[in-house]
């Protein structure tokens, strides 16, 4: 029996930190008929330890049909490991000896032998069947159009393209897709430039992705009759993406809370391209939006204004993505708690009544009392086979949303945690190093020991509240929180929080 999933990374197989994927380029044809993306994955790999020769890659469901050396043909004979229902199976490639190495840059032996580079095809297909792939049927969309929209829920990308599924393995990426001409079809998929070449009764896409690494779960592809709507209004540039049918209410609903994000933008100081792209009904909205991009369900956009406004959460979450960069799913928390908590404070910054501010807190806090994880799961969690990170998703924005209001009410309120978000910890993050739960108590300390009140930071019980499941002791009662939160429902029924 093939063993599971390595320890120090139970989601994962793969062994970026001997030798690791450095960029990834596919080559794409979109099968609706079929329900199948058709291709290749090129590969460039680079040794880290020279002494490690197996690439080790993490697929699901994908059917290869061959691997070889890019530049020379030759083949290479992969060792397939059973399939695991969490986890999919391992793919494991043993690299040839150096002399076989791809030049890449230079043609010199010297290069060759230094680098320690390959460049691997993977040929190979996807299957119809698993849900990281939504494939609609043309009766099943409002446009009459076929869909498809991708899913990697944080460890399924795999179920895509082999790679290297964890967010420690950071790469450039292109890709080159191809669609029936004649239907009317586009693409959306990660990349600083786009281009477009019909012949042959097909259509190509080609993006680039060289300026910035990113991981594997952040890579997505949405191919149908798609609309692009950019717009410009105050400090916010926006780029819709949408079929016809919801154009109109997708442009409504963003024009409607515009004001929330340019405040949430102006005082966060965050400078991003707002992407929105609507989904179907039928799709399931996501729980982990993309860095490039917010998926939001077209439900939204006709409902009540604090509906629309879960459409800021969203967007927020995207930011918070192209901001924080972690490199292991246990410290989820920082980007899902961070988005939670930032969403949720400029609506109590707007609403000047100290009642529902308190309303809102409670609310939080209750939403993970009625969580079953809070009895077994810490902040920072131990994954296991039946523990994957798309099972902690809420709960790690919940609680780490209460574990920064519970921080933000220790060193002074909103303004001076607002600082620290913008001048001690975006200023680490945008220079694209690794965030950790670990790094961020230390920047948080560092910050404070000069801007403020170290001492009181020294109260906080970090080991508890990352380590452990449940509150800390010192923090809460239960039973208190429960009764405060019902006197406050039953004070006043009309406010409604997100």
């Amino acid at each position: 029996m093939d063993p599971s999933p390595a320890e120090d990374i139970p989601y994962s197989y793969s062994n970026p930190d001997l030798v690791a994927v450095t960029h990834t380029h596919l080559e794409l044809s979109v099968n609706f008929k079929r329900h199948v993306l058709e291709g290749k994955a090129i590969l460039t790999v680079k040794k880290k330890v020279l002494t490690c020769n197996e690439l080790i890659l993490d697929t699901y469901g994908l059917d290869i049909s061959e691997v070889s050396i890019y530049s020379t043909g030759e083949i290479l004979y992969p060792f397939f490991g059973n399939h695991h229902n969490n986890s999919g199976r391992k793919l494991t490639i043993t690299l040839p000896n150096v002399g076989s190495a791809d030049p890449g840059p230079s043609s010199s032996k010297e290069m060759e032998v230094s680098d320690n580079k390959y460049i691997i095809q993977i040929n190979y297909k996807t299957v119809p069947i698993y849900n990281a792939l939504y494939w609609l049927e043309h009766h099943q969309t409002s446009d009459g159009g076929p869909l498809l929209i991708s899913n990697s829920k944080l460890t399924h990308a795999r179920a895509i393209f082999p790679c290297q599924d964890t967010p420690s393995n950071r790469i450039t990426f292109e890709s080159k897709i191809t669609v029936p001409s004649g239907c009317g079809l586009d693409v959306m998929m990660p990349g600083n430039a786009k281009s477009m070449r019909e012949a042959n009764d097909i259509v190509e896409y080609t993006f680039l992705q060289l300026l910035q690494n990113i991981a594997p779960h952040e890579i997505y592809i949405v191919v149908g009759k798609l609309r692009n709507r950019e717009v410009s209004t105050g400090n916010l540039r926006y780029n819709l993406w949408t079929v016809e049918r919801y154009l109109n209410e997708g442009i409504w609903a963003i024009h409607k809370i515009m004001p929330m994000l340019s405040k949430i933008k102006e005082s966060y100081h965050f400078n991003y391209i707002v992407n929105v792209c609507v989904l179907p009904p039928n799709v399931p909205e996501f729980d982990m939006q993309y860095p490039d991009v917010t998926f939001v369900s077209s439900t939204l956009l006709e409902g009540h204004y604090f509906m629309i406004s879960t459409i800021v959460q969203n967007i927020i979450e995207s930011w918070i993505g192209r901001t924080v960069v972690i490199d292991d799913f246990k410290h989820l928390w920082l980007i899902k708690g961070l988005s939670t908590f930032i969403y949720r404070n400029p609506i109590n910054n707007i609403i000047d009544a100290e009642d529902i501010r308190e309303f809102l807190k409670i609310k939080g806090i209750n939403n993970v009392l009625n969580m079953p994880e809070l009895r077994t799961v810490s902040l920072v969690p131990v994954f296991t086979q039946n523990l994957l990170p798309i099972n902690i998703i809420k709960y790690v924005s919940e609680k780490g949303c209460v574990f920064l209001n519970y921080l933000q009410d220790k060193i002074g309120g909103p303004e001076k945690f607002k600082s620290f978000l913008v001048n001690g910890l975006w200023p680490h993050c945008k220079e694209r190093k690794i965030l950790t739960t670990n790094r961020f108590e230390i920047l948080l300390k560092r910050y404070f020991s000069t801007n403020g009140k170290p001492e009181i930071l020294n109260t906080v019980d970090w080991d508890k509240w990352f380590n452990e499941p449940d509150f800390p002791p010192s923090y809460y009662n239960s039973m208190v929180i429960r009764s405060r939160w019902q006197r406050e429902v039953t004070k006043d029924r009309r406010y409604v929080s997100a």
